[in-house]
């Protein structure tokens, strides 16, 4: 019964682990989606403006 417990609670871990692990690599790749052309535009006109001066 204890043992049986036991495995119940490793596999809901295990379980949680594995989803919290996507959500966070989903989120990440959705906000370097979002991000990394922003921050190519900004480096574009920081790189601009620097060669301008």
């Amino acid at each position: 019964m204890i043992l049986g417990c036991l495995i119940t609670t490793l596999v809901l871990v295990f379980v949680l682990f594995i989803l919290i692990m996507v959500g966070i690599d989903i989120t990440l790749a959705l906000s370097f989606k979002i991000f990394a052309p922003v921050i190519l535009i900004f480096t574009g006109i920081y790189f601009l403006l620097k060669s301008r001066k």
